[in-house]
């Protein structure tokens, strides 16, 4: 599913759900925020930037900026999750409960 896109007319877009797209421009922190742990439960697209379709040098830098990091965040996504899950084996193994 995608959460980054940029629709026909060349107007870059955001979705943090992948239903609901708002245009780059009006990206929040808590846009980011829910993107990312979309992220994180989902496998997620990226459309890749292509400078020449985005018209509008603002949303240029900003689609650009966004879709680096992102792709870098889910370029490391199993990396990161197997970091997670070494800092807290051994609290996981010290208070499992066996049912």
């Amino acid at each position: 599913m995608k959460v980054l896109k940029v629709d026909s007319s060349g107007i870059p877009k955001f979705s943090s759900d992948g239903n609901d797209w708002k245009n780059i421009e009006d990206i929040k922190k808590e846009d980011i925020a829910s993107m990312l742990d979309f992220c994180i439960d989902e496998d997620v697209e990226l459309e890749s930037y292509d400078e020449s379709t985005i018209k509008n040098p603002a949303q240029k830098i900003i689609y650009e900026n966004i879709y680096s990091k992102f792709k870098a965040f889910i370029d490391e996504k199993d990396n990161f999750q197997d970091e997670v899950d070494g800092l807290y084996k051994d609290a996981l193994e010290k208070y499992k409960v066996d049912l």
